[in-house]
């Protein structure tokens, strides 16, 4: 793949990759939810959770096929969340 593994970032995602989950998409999946989780654990708002999320996941979505379907389903909910949070009704 095509991952800069000479950093410290690169040297835990290619360490996870091969010792805990066998899979680059398993590995990144968890970092998305360990950062969504990270999110609710602080009580963040879901909004404010998803301009986090919503870059790493698009970035995700144009490197890996396998993360066209998770993020059509983020799409979804987000477009629930905006539609039921807009500035007027």
């Amino acid at each position: 793949m095509l991952i800069n593994t000479t950093g410290t970032l690169g040297i835990i995602l290619q360490q996870t990759t091969s010792d805990l989950t066998g899979s680059l998409f398993l590995t990144l999946l968890g970092v998305v939810m360990i950062l969504m989780l990270f999110c609710f654990l602080f009580r963040i708002p879901v909004e404010f959770s998803a301009v986090l999320v919503l870059p790493l996941l698009l970035g995700l979505m144009a490197y890996m096929t396998e993360f066209v379907a998770i993020g059509g389903v983020f799409l979804i909910y987000l477009g629930v969340i905006v539609g039921k949070n807009f500035f007027f009704k």
